[in-house]
């Protein structure tokens, strides 16, 4: 990858290089918008595996914006509903699930059958 022009990236290599240099500049905080889209499993597992690093100090936040349900409930500690451009729910991560409604449940199923 070190040789390849940014054109000749393909887009998960382009979401790991962006991820790769979030992560060097040192900040406390990092907005990543949709960061497994393009990106192979095993490559999603070793991105988790980064960002539970990031946090696990307790100085460093991430916030994730992702229709990837699965990844969502492993990475994060707290989980918000968008509808409508709107925050329509907050959960704790692990309570997510259990605790939506009719409308958030439909979606999520449609999710887990196309996954």
């Amino acid at each position: 990858m070190a040789k390849l022009y940014p054109y000749e990236l393909s887009g998960g290599m382009e979401q790991r290089m962006s991820l790769i240099f979030a992560l060097l500049a040192k900040p406390n905080l990092i907005i990543l918008d949709e960061p497994t889209s393009g990106v192979d499993y095993a490559i999603v597992n070793l991105i988790l595996l980064k960002l539970k690093e990031f946090v696990m100090d307790g100085e460093n936040s991430v916030i994730i914006v992702t229709q990837d349900i699965n990844f969502a409930e492993k990475v994060s500690d707290y989980i918000a509903f968008i509808s409508d451009e709107t925050i329509s729910k907050f959960f704790p991560a692990n309570e997510f699930i259990n605790s939506v409604e009719a409308e958030h449940n439909q979606f999520i199923n449609s999710y887990r059958e196309l996954s």
